[in-house]
């Protein structure tokens, strides 16, 4: 995913020199460590080896789970979603079996999830055409950065709001 405000290629946005100081183009609204970046400008930033920078458009929802090893694996973990407040955001998490041609005959999942801002509520439900897939009830966390304040729930292809 690329969204940064250049021309140039993703790894020509960011300089870097011997002091190891980076310049880089920010999106136009970002958070980092909680802390809220204007952006739709360049800036500059002192870095090492063990700090990788990372902005976020204010009202991002990041999803976050078990990493399959392969593409048919059954994972059943606790999803995680990170939501970064600020703004009014939305994202579909898209699922299907991943070895066959069966999406086209309407054999996939995905969970649209919305965020209002202005009344700190996550909205989930099933996308239109799709139907939930195995496991038939997914366990999620949702998580409001950066203080990191959690709610718990079910999503079993039911529509879902949370609040925080």
């Amino acid at each position: 995913m690329n969204w940064r405000l250049s021309t140039k290629t993703p790894c020509q946005n960011s300089r870097s020199n011997r002091s190891n100081r980076i310049s880089e183009i920010i999106p136009a609204i970002t958070r980092q460590r909680g802390e809220r970046i204007e952006g739709g400008r360049e800036i500059n930033r002192t870095v090492d080896l063990s700090t990788l920078p990372l902005y976020v458009r204010a009202g991002a929802i990041l999803p976050m789970g078990p990493v399959p090893q392969y593409t048919d694996e059954k994972t059943d973990g606790l999803l995680a979603l990170r939501i970064d407040p600020g703004a009014d955001g939305a994202f579909t998490l898209y699922e299907d079996d991943g070895v066959s041609f069966s999406y086209r005959d309407g054999d996939w999942m995905g969970i649209t999830m919305t965020w209002d801002d202005k009344d700190r509520r996550l909205s989930l439900r099933l996308a239109d055409g799709s139907r939930m897939r195995p496991p038939l009830e997914r366990r999620i966390e949702g998580r409001l950065a950066p203080a990191e304040a959690s709610r718990t729930f079910v999503f079993s292809g039911k529509p879902v709001e949370t609040r925080w």
